[in-house]
């Protein structure tokens, strides 16, 4: 087949031709893969077609279906993708500084919407129900955070607060620190979530330590923990007071707790029991 020529001036302009014999095609791919998610959304699409609508407006000019496939078989999943950092994606070829950064942030926008819809009225009256909630900033984090979540007697959230980042496999958590949020915040009910990089849910020694101070000290300032959760990778989590830790280790502390504490931590993670 002959390739169509433009003329400017009586001369071929090749980047025109170039352009326009290729952009209408590309052009109308992007138009239907957008309606095709429209019309039926992406749960039936395959995970780089998925990537390389993400990439779209971040990649204008490129054929972001091979910049997918580079993607998925660097990382090996979509989500994987998502969690990579923004130094190493800026490696895969084809990426650019923009799409690198957009995809390295996407989990962080992902925790922004969760915490709004948290303080517009989701309870988080179980340990479940935090898990799903934080799961969205906390998983397959590469290093140790550690979050404060304070609630309100029906168990909404009041505030959330970053305590700590700390190395691959080490963060302090500062009761001091966490007391006086707490009581700024005017709540007595607190829950501690922290993650392990490693994807090991188990609780080390230190947890189970920090655990027990939290338990013997926080009552004499009438902040009830209700419970300390471990966040690991994919749908893992370790919650202390499921496991019934807290039972344990607040049976030493117990005669500590006023009586409406007691009520509240009572209260809290029923759906659990029954």
């Amino acid at each position: 087949m002959e390739k169509k020529k433009i003329f400017i001036n009586g001369k071929t302009d090749k980047k025109t031709a170039v352009k326009n014999a290729g952009g209408g095609v590309h052009k109308d791919h992007r138009s239907r893969l957008r309606q095709q998610f429209l019309d039926g959304g992406i749960d039936s699409c395959p995970d780089h077609q998925i990537l390389e609508y993400f990439l779209f407006p971040f990649i204008p000019r490129k054929d972001t279906n091979v910049i997918a496939h580079e993607l998925i078989n660097k990382f090996g999943s979509l989500s994987a993708v998502f969690d990579a950092d923004y130094e190493v994606l800026k490696t895969v070829k084809g990426m650019t500084d923009t799409a690198a950064a957009n995809i390295a942030l996407h989990y962080r926008i992902a925790g922004r919407i969760s915490y709004d819809k948290a303080k517009k009225g989701e309870y988080l009256n179980t340990s479940y129900a935090v898990f799903k909630y934080v799961k969205s900033f906390m998983a397959n984090l590469k290093v140790e955070q550690v979050y404060l979540l304070c609630l309100n007697n029906n168990f909404k959230l009041i505030r959330r607060v970053q305590m700590q980042t700390g190395i691959v496999n080490q963060t302090m958590i500062y009761l001091r620190q966490i007391a006086e949020i707490a009581l700024q915040s005017g709540t007595t009910n607190i829950v501690i979530v922290h993650n392990h990089p490693s994807g090991n849910i188990e609780p080390s020694q230190n947890d189970i330590d920090v655990s027990c101070e939290m338990l013997t000290v926080f009552p004499v300032l009438e902040i009830n923990l209700i419970d300390h959760i471990i966040v690991g990778s994919g749908d893992e989590y370790y919650s202390f007071r499921e496991n019934e830790d807290f039972l344990t280790l607040r049976k030493s502390t117990s005669n500590k707790y006023r009586a409406e504490l007691n009520d509240m931590f009572n209260i809290w993670n029923t759906k659990f029991k029954n």
